[in-house]
This record gives C-alpha cells, sequence and structure tokens, in this order.
C-alpha cells in the first residue's frame, strides 16, 4: 500500500489528463455513441483537463503540497460521483447505456480515488516528487 500512496498523486493526474485528452480527441465520436450532447462531453473532458493539471502541479511540487491543497483535492474528488450522478439523472432515457456506464465507473473510479486520498491525506503532502518508476 505504501507504494501506491507514493504515486497516488501521479495515478490521479495522469489519470485525468489522460481521460481528458482522450475524451478530447474522441468527443465527435463519443458524444452519439453515449447518447449525450457534445458540450456535455466537452464539459466532461474539460473537468478532466482542469483537475488533472492542478493535480499534476501538486505531484510535481509546483504548489506546495499543503494540507489545504490535498484536501481541496480529495474533496474535489469525492464530489465528482455528486457530478455524475446528477448528470445521470439529467440525461436519464437519453444517454445510452455506454453514457451511463460512463457516469457510474467515473463516479466509481474518482471517488474511490478520492476517499484514498482523503484517508492518506497527512502521508500525501510528504510522498516523493520525482516521476515514479
Amino acid at each position: 500500500m505504501e507504494k501506491l500512496i507514493k504515486k497516488l498523486l501521479w495515478i490521479d493526474s495522469l489519470g485525468a489528463i489522460a481521460a481528458g485528452l482522450a475524451v478530447l480527441a474522441l468527443s465527435g465520436w463519443i458524444a452519439p455513441l453515449y447518447g449525450l450532447p457534445l458540450s456535455v462531453v466537452l464539459f466532461i473532458c474539460g473537468a478532466n483537463l482542469a483537475y488533472g493539471c492542478f493535480s499534476l502541479t501538486l505531484a510535481l511540487r509546483l504548489l506546495p503540497r499543503t494540507a489545504g491543497f490535498i484536501q481541496f483535492l480529495a474533496c474535489a474528488n469525492m464530489f465528482w460521483p455528486l457530478v455524475c450522478a446528477s448528470l445521470a439523472v439529467l440525461y436519464f432515457g437519453k444517454a445510452t447505456i455506454f453514457g451511463h456506464g460512463q457516469f457510474i465507473g467515473e463516479a466509481i473510479y474518482v471517488g474511490g480515488l478520492g476517499w484514498v486520498e482523503w484517508k492518506n491525506r497527512a502521508r500525501l503532502i510528504d510522498a516523493p516528487h520525482a516521476i515514479p518508476r
């Protein structure tokens, strides 16, 4: 578990950035597949990219890793499932099974990540900042 904690900020940031870039690159194809408006898909993309850039600044220690920043990071992750649930309700009957699957999968992954970050927030302040190998 200790190895995971040392890499958690990297997992968080690179996962969000990769997801955001993939959704951006495939947004024209994903929107109809998910049964969602392109604006919603781009909102999800933008949120992932913005969040990923913020968490990357913590992983690299471009921002100081204060308790407040780590708590904000964890709370943002734990808040995201509420956004996913709201979108699932808002687009119920319109989104396809793939769209709802994305909402559920992202809520579980991001919310779980936030819970682990919150539980280990004190240890994340001092986690190494070098790129993990």
